[in-house]
């Protein structure tokens, strides 16, 4: 059978032993609300009923206190010098294209994490961490642009297991596809931009890539990545107009921009 048609022949259902976790439903999708203040253990309860039998499973979850990790700010992180430690915290918002790494992001702006052994798979966009590692200035260009810093080598202290908003107020305004297009800069690397765009994926045959494009004049950018697969998450939006958070990475000469979608803005 297949699992839409059991699904679509099942009644679900949850229940917490404990009032100060709750699960709200909302148009048939769960969302497990966690109070961090309330601490130890208790149990959902998740409950199917399917042709008249009822079926139930019980998972155990631990509430734990965070440890206190002192860790810095990005800006702060972003201000060291090449080869310095640094250990800081932030929001995992997306990974990062051909690279093992992710985007961290906090009040004061976003870096990229390079990791030695992680998993990301384990881990969920939203979640809280804090990482350890050492300050490498990269994305230079010769009398061009003198680059900004990455965390490499990166060693995961603590993730918390929940989900965030990251803060907003850090993007730095809005942006055209035919703007960052036609007239890049320098200026615009390292800052995220709302953007409104087609998301389409280009297959050439040989070689595959995800594209927006510009909903006024047709021109278009194509993402970084080494192809169409490594952007799956972004397969469900293509063919569609969408505004998108847009992450200026870097530029390989600065006449181009090298780009990534952190976030589809929700409407």
């Amino acid at each position: 059978m297949h699992d839409e048609k059991l699904l679509d022949e099942s009644i679900v259902s949850y229940t917490s032993n404990n009032e100060a976790h709750k699960i709200n439903v909302d148009n048939d999708h769960a969302t497990l609300m966690i109070d961090g203040d309330v601490l130890g253990q208790f149990v959902v309860t998740i409950n199917l009923n399917y042709k008249s039998k009822d079926y139930s499973r019980d998972v155990t979850i631990t509430v734990e206190e965070a440890p206190n990790i002192e860790s810095l700010t990005i800006a702060e992180v972003m201000a060291m010098q090449d080869g310095q430690e640094a250990t800081v915290e932030g929001i995992y918002v997306r990974f990062a294209a051909n690279v093992q790494g992710i985007y961290l992001v906090d009040e004061t702006g976003i870096l990229t994490v390079e990791y030695v052994s992680l998993n990301i798979g384990d881990y969920k966009v939203g979640e809280k961490m804090i990482f350890k590692g050492t300050i490498q200035k990269s994305f230079a260009i010769e009398e061009v642009y003198e680059g900004h810093n990455v965390l490499i080598n990166a060693e995961l202290l603590y993730h918390d297991n929940m989900t965030h908003e990251w803060d907003k107020s850090i993007v730095a305004g809005e942006q055209t596809i035919s703007n960052l297009n036609s007239n890049p800069s320098i200026d615009m690397i390292g800052k995220i931009y709302k953007v409104r765009g087609e998301i389409l994926n280009y297959n050439a045959g040989y070689y595959s890539n995800m594209r927006i494009v510009d909903p006024e004049d047709g021109s278009f950018m194509s993402l970084y990545c080494s192809n169409a697969s490594q952007l799956s998450w972004l397969m469900e939006y293509n063919e569609t107009v969408q505004d998108f958070y847009l992450y200026i990475r870097d530029s390989k000469t600065g006449s181009s921009l090298r780009i990534e979608i952190l976030e589809i803005i929700k409407a």
